[in-house]
């Protein structure tokens, strides 16, 4: 009954309600792209994020969504107030999101986990699932209700489902172009919650407006959409957000007083006082403590590396050298430190915040600052150095993988002087824990590659950190030479005295170190095929979770075997029910894999250059959304639906083999924006074809779209979480390619002996 109402409702006020839902599924694309990256940026703060917990979290936001537009979703078939359900999840929508960032920011208190306390993998998946459960699941319902309303209204039936895919991609770009790229730096994330919650309160009452009927139920929406929209708006105007921002970070840093709050394009910054001392965070990790750092680190690292050189002069230090490293650098007779930090803003900050160290540090004249990604730097540059310090201690991510791959170290040869020598330094364990597989793997990997670049490798083990030293030439490192160059050079150290210099040269350190590295891997670390990243992320697994990785290491071998079981079970069903939302999972996993691929090797190639990355992800959601919009453009012309579901299913996988002959030697930014232009386009043009295709033998559009939809966001799911942790690791890119090109065939071949109903 409420059907047939809604259509024979004048033609003129049909146009003006498709025209809202357009602009209406435009702003659910936006608010969700926004949600997924403030809640992320917060629950990685307090995650201490790498590749693993941004996988889970990633994970549970696109599984928490097909649970939204499945079994939420489901009931707009038969619901008799379609619309009004549809504003009421936008409401809930709208209030939940900025609860959620200020549940995010509490819920260490609520439980009570201190800052700085490492939390195990089951608690990062328990509570991002918590936290996200009503952003998420009444995201996902949306697309279900705005695809039904849409159909309905400008009455093209499936042809609905497709448009609104196309529309809800748009949003998505709009979002992540205006508020991840421009807005977020210059926003805290309060503000740009309530900015969301704003808009999309506004767009309620713009619905309820169009078709404004005398239901109790329709005027209660009304007027509260309108009262909310009043409060957020005088929220801004009264200036209370600011203060709810700050309260929620006096609650998240208990026990701290934070003085500076910001981010920037490449993370986020906190400065936080406690017992007179000031500690930076960068993302949630300490990475400065002023006015007393890391005494034992910072002398054993700066000294060790300067005093291992006969004459230093020239050195180049990329990242984390500010706050004490440099100090001490600058304690021998030195000519020039280039220092390359990729992040302007985070210098500005502890410019401002500053301690005499700091001050001796960046106001040296000695010193030259360069803002600009460390790989980059040294591609562009044709300078040499006596020492090349890297500041970062860990590959825990892929970002990070590029500074600890062969090819890095092989740029780091030529950027290197007649004897000069490469430091930096890998996480160690205490002696009576050292044969921790995780950790043997992560330094012998490292190890292996570095004697795959130079002839002479020095390592300085220890209780914490090892010390590499690597270079062309032979690397002096005994107590008598140390403690001649300590005079010579007139250095002054509380730590260093023949006593202790003597103790860290002992030879037993070396020989535990090597003892422990007999069963270790033999592979080495490259650039497309990043292994150090896959063990340091089990590393960090079996510190803070060890049963759980266990167990993952005892079900991800059952992989192959479970997915070859599924497709046998869906092979031979001939059901297009499976077949089909199995090839659009597939294809919604190799759409995560290959956005990730292309990021990847673009950071590789040029460096992490942040409006690049936005460039790229940009044009591959806008290949989703042109695809999706060519097929339903052509939808009704198309009329053997199984054969062209088969040849979009055929250039996937002419895609993947393809590219997997071709990544590494893709040089040209614009060929990037390219490849992720032609992937997000194939990708893109599956779902509204496959919509029809699924309507056909069900007649139910709402199941059609929820299905389908649920299928596509549960292949991401797999992406997101096998994709950095797993398969780029330890497969590498060539293999990935190959692996969806497999699955693609796979796909191909049940659905060509599939029945269609």
């Amino acid at each position: 009954m409420v059907d047939l109402y809604l259509c024979s409702y004048p033609i003129l006020k049909n146009l003006a309600m498709k025209k809202t839902l357009i602009f209406s599924m435009l702003v659910v694309g936006l608010s969700g792209i926004v949600a997924q990256v403030i809640l992320l940026r917060e629950l990685l703060i307090i995650f201490y994020g790498n590749e693993l917990t941004m996988g889970i979290i990633l994970a549970n936001w696109l599984v928490l969504e097909a649970v939204g537009v499945y079994l939420l979703g489901k009931k707009a078939e038969n619901s008799l107030r379609k619309l009004e359900i549809f504003v009421g999840i936008q409401i809930f929508f709208s209030i939940t999101f900025p609860l959620s960032i200020y549940l995010t920011r509490i819920i260490r208190n609520i439980f009570g986990i201190v800052p700085g306390e490492g939390l195990g993998l089951g608690f990062v998946f328990l509570f991002s699932l918590l936290i996200l459960s009503p952003v998420s699941i009444s995201h996902g319902a949306l697309f279900t209700f705005g695809s039904k309303l849409f159909s309905l209204y400008s009455q093209l039936n499936v042809g609905g489902i497709g448009k609104v895919y196309v529309y809800e991609t748009l949003g998505t770009i709009l979002g992540g172009f205006f508020f991840t790229y421009l807005l977020l730096p210059y926003f805290n994330s309060f503000q740009l919650a309530f900015s969301i919650t704003i808009i999309n309160l506004f767009f309620c009452i713009i619905l309820l407006g169009k078709f404004w009927k005398k239901e109790k139920l329709n005027k209660i929406l009304g007027i509260v959409s309108f009262l909310l929209l009043l409060i957020n708006l005088s929220l801004f105007w009264e200036k209370k957000i600011e203060e709810i921002h700050f309260s929620s970070l006096k609650k998240q840093w208990k026990g701290y007083r934070v003085k500076h709050y910001e981010n920037s394009y490449f993370g986020n910054i906190v400065v936080a006082e406690k017992e007179r001392s000031l500690y930076f965070f960068f993302n949630g990790i300490p990475v400065i403590t002023l006015p007393y750092p890391d005494v034992f680190f910072i002398e054993e690292f700066a000294h060790f590396s300067l005093l291992s050189h006969p004459h230093p002069e020239e050195i180049l230090i990329i990242g984390r050298g500010v706050g004490g490293i440099i100090n001490e650098i600058l304690k021998h007779p030195i000519k020039k430190i280039d220092y390359v930090e990729i992040d302007p803003i985070f210098l500005k900050i502890v410019k401002r915040f500053s301690d005499p160290l700091v001050e001796r540090e960046l106001n040296s004249p000695k010193l030259n600052i360069v803002y600009t990604d460390g790989r980059l730097f040294l591609k562009k540059t044709d300078k040499k150095y006596d020492l090349i310090v890297l500041g970062f201690s860990n590959p825990s991510d892929l970002q990070t993988n590029r500074y600890f791959s062969e090819e890095f170290f092989s740029l780091i040869k030529k950027r290197l002087k007649e004897g000069g020598i490469l430091v930096f330094s890998l996480p160690s364990l205490p002696r009576a824990i050292l044969n921790l597989k995780e950790i043997r793997n992560l330094n012998a990997c490292i190890l292996n590659t570095l004697k795959n670049v130079f002839k002479y490798i020095r390592i300085i083990p220890g209780e914490g950190n090892n010390l590499f030293l690597s270079s062309e030439s032979i690397i002096e490192v005994n107590k008598q030479i140390f403690l001649k160059r300590m005079t010579e050079r007139k250095i002054e150290s509380s730590l260093l005295i023949p006593y202790y210099i003597e103790y860290r040269l002992q030879p037993f350190w070396y020989e535990n170190f090597s003892e422990s590295l007999k069963h270790a891997t033999l592979e080495i670390n490259r650039d497309f095929k990043p292994l150090a990243t896959f063990y340091s992320l089990s590393y960090w697994g079996s510190l803070f979770s060890p049963h759980l990785l266990k167990f993952i290491n005892k079900i991800v071998p059952l992989l192959p075997l479970f997915i070859f079981i599924l497709f046998i079970s869906v092979f031979f069903s001939r059901n297009i029910h499976l077949s089909l939302p199995l090839s659009i999972a597939t294809s919604g996993f190799a759409g995560i894999i290959f956005d990730l691929i292309f990021i990847f090797i673009f950071q590789v190639s040029y460096g992490y250059v942040f409006h690049w990355v936005g460039i790229l992800v940009t044009s591959f959601m806008s290949g989703i959304a042109l695809g999706g919009f060519m097929t339903t453009l052509n939808l009704e012309k198309i009329k053997k639906e199984k054969s062209a579901f088969l040849a979009m299913e055929l250039l996937i996988f002419l895609f993947a083999l393809i590219f997997q002959l071709i990544y590494s030697n893709l040089e040209n930014p614009l060929i990037f924006i390219i490849f992720s232009l032609i992937a997000g386009t194939l990708i893109g043009l599956e779902f509204p074809l496959a919509s029809k295709i699924y309507f056909k033998s069900s007649s139910n559009l709402s199941k059609t779209a929820g299905i389908l939809y649920a299928a596509d966001l549960l292949g991401g799911w797999w992406g997101g979480i096998l994709g950095g942790v797993f398969l780029i690791p330890f497969l590498g890119i060539g293999k990935t390619c190959f692996l969806i090109a497999l699955l693609k065939l796979i796909n191909f071949l049940t659905l060509f002996f599939t029945k269609e109903k």
